[in-house]
C-alpha cells in the first residue's frame, strides 16, 4: 500500500514537471513570430508529439498568429481533435454551416496530408462531407453497359461516378479530394458518393450543429443563447467574499490534471495590475491548473456572445483583454490593494460572474447617459455626438454603444475599446458629469440670448460657450452669434493687459469666464463644482490655442473652434 501511494506521488511529480516543462514551451513560443513558431516546432525531437500536447485551444491561438495561410506545417502535425476545434470554430455562422469557409479549411488539411483527410471522412466527418457535397457539386451517374458522353465540366474516377464542381475554382480541391478518399478506400468513397444525395440538409445541419455544440461547451463556446448571459450585470454584493480561504476552497478540487491546460489567453492578460498579482499569489499556492482553463473557457464564452468571426489572431488578443479588462475593474473596485481579497473573490466565484460585476460598472454609465439624453438640450436642436467634438463626443459614443466602450484619444490603434480599469470608468464618469453640466448651462444660456439660436450643423459646443462669454466680456447684447475680427482683436488686447510677451497667460481671466457662466443658473442648480471644473477645461484648452499667438496674426480661418468672426 505504502509503494502504491509512493508511486502515485512520484507519477504526479512527474506530470507536474511534465506541465511545467509544456507551459515554459508555450510561453517562450508565444514570444514567437510566424515562421519562427513553425521553425521552433519543427526543430523539435519528436515534433509531431510536440504539436499534438498543445490543448486545443493553444493550438487554435498559434494557427490564428502564425496565419491560415502559412500554418501548412503545423496542420500536418495536428491531431484529429486539434484540426476538429478548429471546423468546430471556423466552419460555423450561427447554426448555419459556411460553404466557402468549410471549403478553405478542407483545402489546408487537404493540402497538408490528403490521405489523413480522406480517413477522417470517413471514420468521423461522413455528414460534414455528405453536405459539403451535396451544396458544391453536380453529380451524373452512368447506368452499366450504357454508353456515356462526359459532358463539360465533369470528371471521373471510375467510369460510373461523374461530378461537376458548381464552382469552378473549386475544381483541383475536389478532384485532389476524391482520388485520396478512393485510394484509402474505393468502397467507402463510392458509399459516400452514392448516398450523399439522399440526405436532409435541414435534419443534418442540426445534427452537427448539436454535436458541435457538445465538443465546444467542454472549452466554454456557448450557444449564444446561453453566451450572451455574460454581458447580463451583476451587484457587487452577489459575489461570496471571505467565505472560503484558498487552501480549503471547494473551487480547487486537485493541483495537478490530466487533460492539457491552455495557457495562451491567461499569458497575454499581463497588463492588469490587480488581475495579474491575485493570479500570481494563486500560482504560487500551485493551484494554477483550473485558473488557466476557466479563463480560457470565459474568453470563448465571450466569443460566442459577440458573435463575430475571429479573423486573425489580434481579434483573439481583444477578447482576452476584454475578459481581463472587466475582471481586472471588478476588482479594482471590490478590492482596491488587497490582494488577498481579489484571490478569495476569484477562487470563491466562478470568473464569469466576477467579468459581469466589471462589465455592470460599466453598463451603469450607459444607463445614466442613455437617461440623460431623452431630455438633454442638445438632442432637441436636432445635434448628434459630433456637437460635443472629438475627446467628449468620443467618450459619450462609446458610453452610448450596444456594450459600454472606452474611448481612448491616445491609441493609434483601437479608437474604442472595453473598459480595463477603474481609471477608465471614473474618467468617463466625470467627463458624462461635465457633458450634462455643461448641456444644462447651454439650456439656460438660450433663455438668457436676445435672438433666434441658429447653429451651424458642422459646430461643437465651445463657440457656443466662448460667443456668449465674449460679447459678455464686451459689454453686448448676450447671444450666441458670433463678434467681429476687430471686436476679437479688442477683447484679447485686454484679455493680455497684463502679459507683456507669449506665452500669453491670461491668469487673471480665468476666474472671470468661470464665474460670468456659473451666474447664468439658478441658485438653486447643482453640480455646479462639475461645471466649474469643465469649464476650467475649456479655458485652458482657449489658453493654449492662442498664447503663442500675436494679435496681428490672429485669423478668423483658424478661431472658428472657439469664437465665430462675422465680417463687418
Amino acid at each position: 500500500m505504502q509503494n502504491r501511494k509512493h508511486n502515485h506521488k512520484k507519477t504526479l511529480a512527474v506530470q507536474k514537471s511534465e506541465s511545467t516543462q509544456d507551459e515554459i514551451l508555450r510561453q517562450k513560443v508565444s514570444l514567437l513570430n510566424g515562421q519562427e513558431i513553425i521553425d521552433f516546432f519543427l526543430e523539435q525531437t519528436d515534433s509531431r508529439k510536440t504539436v499534438q500536447n498543445l490543448p486545443e485551444g493553444d493550438f487554435y491561438w498559434l494557427v490564428k498568429k502564425i496565419g491560415e495561410k502559412d500554418c501548412l506545417p503545423l496542420l500536418e502535425l495536428a491531431s484529429k481533435n486539434q484540426l476538429q476545434y478548429i471546423l468546430d470554430i471556423e466552419i460555423w455562422k450561427k447554426d448555419r454551416i459556411d460553404i466557402s469557409t468549410t471549403f478553405n479549411w478542407l483545402h489546408m488539411i487537404l493540402l497538408s496530408d490528403p490521405e489523413r483527410l480522406a480517413k477522417w471522412i470517413f471514420d468521423d466527418l461522413k455528414k460534414t462531407a455528405a453536405l459539403f457535397f451535396l451544396r458544391t457539386i453536380q453529380l451524373d451517374i452512368r447506368e452499366e453497359d450504357e454508353p456515356y458522353n462526359i459532358k463539360e465540366g465533369f470528371f471521373t474516377l471510375d467510369g460510373t461516378f461523374y461530378i461537376k464542381p458548381v464552382d469552378e475554382s473549386m475544381n483541383e480541391d475536389i478532384q485532389l479530394l476524391c482520388r485520396a478518399m478512393a485510394r484509402v478506400d474505393l468502397k467507402s468513397y463510392h458509399n459516400l458518393i452514392l448516398n450523399f444525395t439522399g440526405i436532409l440538409p435541414a435534419e443534418t445541419e442540426e445534427e452537427l450543429y448539436r454535436l458541435r455544440n457538445v465538443r465546444l461547451a467542454e472549452h466554454g463556446f456557448l450557444p449564444y443563447d446561453e453566451a450572451i448571459a455574460i454581458y447580463s450585470p451583476l451587484e457587487q454584493g452577489s459575489l461570496k467574499q471571505k467565505e472560503q480561504t484558498i487552501k480549503g476552497s471547494t473551487w480547487i478540487q486537485e493541483k495537478e490534471t490530466d487533460e492539457p491546460v491552455p495557457i495562451l489567453p491567461i499569458f497575454y492578460a499581463q497588463d492588469f495590475t490587480t488581475l495579474v498579482k491575485a493570479f500570481y499569489e494563486i500560482h504560487k499556492q500551485g493551484y494554477s491548473d483550473k485558473l488557466k482553463m476557466e479563463f480560457a473557457a470565459l474568453c470563448n464564452t465571450i466569443i460566442s456572445a459577440n458573435t463575430e468571426h475571429v479573423d486573425n489572431f489580434d481579434t483573439l488578443i481583444k477578447i482576452c483583454r476584454q475578459a481581463a479588462g472587466y475582471l481586472n475593474l471588478a476588482l479594482e473596485h471590490i478590492c482596491g490593494e488587497d490582494i488577498g481579497l481579489a484571490v478569495e473573490i476569484i477562487t470563491n466565484n466562478p470568473l464569469d460572474s466576477v467579468f459581469r460585476v466589471g462589465f455592470g460598472m460599466a453598463l451603469k454609465l450607459k444607463w445614466k447617459a442613455k437617461q440623460w439624453l431623452q431630455k438633454s438640450w442638445f438632442k432637441k436642436q436636432g445635434m448628434d455626438n459630433t456637437f460635443w467634438g472629438d475627446l467628449y463626443g468620443g467618450i459619450l459614443s462609446g458610453i452610448l454603444r450596444e456594450r459600454p466602450m472606452f474611448y481612448s484619444i491616445e491609441d493609434q490603434k483601437e479608437e474604442f475599446r472595453s473598459f480595463e480599469s477603474l481609471s477608465e470608468i471614473e474618467k468617463c464618469k466625470d467627463t458624462l458629469e461635465q457633458i450634462i453640466a455643461i448641456d444644462n448651462l447651454l439650456s439656460f444660456l438660450e433663455m438668457q440670448a436676445e435672438d433666434t439660436l441658429n447653429i451651424p450643423k458642422d459646430t461643437t459646443f465651445i463657440p457656443l460657450i466662448f460667443n456668449f462669454w465674449a460679447r459678455k466680456f464686451l459689454g453686448m447684447a448676450p447671444s450666441f452669434s458670433g463678434i467681429s475680427m476687430e471686436q476679437a482683436k479688442d477683447m484679447f488686447a485686454m484679455l493680455r493687459i497684463e502679459d507683456k510677451h507669449p506665452p500669453f497667460q491670461m491668469k487673471e481671466f480665468e476666474q472671470q469666464f468661470i464665474s460670468d457662466m456659473t451666474e447664468y443658473l439658478p441658485a438653486t442648480e447643482g453640480n455646479i463644482d462639475i461645471l466649474k471644473d469643465a469649464l476650467l477645461r475649456l479655458w485652458n484648452m482657449f489658453k493654449e490655442a492662442f498664447e503663442s499667438v500675436l494679435i496681428e496674426d490672429l485669423d478668423p480661418r483658424y478661431m472658428r473652434d472657439f469664437i465665430w468672426i462675422i465680417k463687418k
